[in-house]
């Protein structure tokens, strides 16, 4: 078992930036169950990079990784389980390069 302190913990999270990288995530959702819970999805998202209202309401676009699971909940919930969540796509960083050899 390993044991780490939490004062070398401190000091790594100082010496080394720890961030999540965002997912891109895709929404699709009848109008008709949109219209209970559409202000909720929008607010789970970073950035919103497009939003359709044709036939089905459906937004691509950037969250972070924790708010992928009340996201799928609240589509599964208001669509009686016919809208759809998926990840299709993280963001790429420049930071990944670092651990690269």
């Amino acid at each position: 078992k390993a044991v780490v302190s939490t004062q070398s913990t401190g000091t790594l999270k100082e010496s080394i930036p720890i961030e999540r990288v965002k997912m891109t995530i895709r929404v699709s959702i009848g109008q008709g169950d949109a219209k209970k819970c559409r202000d909720q999805i929008k607010a789970l998202f970073s950035s919103i990079s497009s939003e359709d209202n044709d036939s089905q309401f459906e937004i691509v676009g950037t969250a972070e990784p924790g708010n992928y699971k009340p996201l799928a909940e609240m589509v599964g919930k208001h669509s009686r389980g016919k809208g759809m969540c998926e990840v299709i796509g993280v963001e790429k960083s420049s930071d990944m390069d670092v651990f690269k050899s």
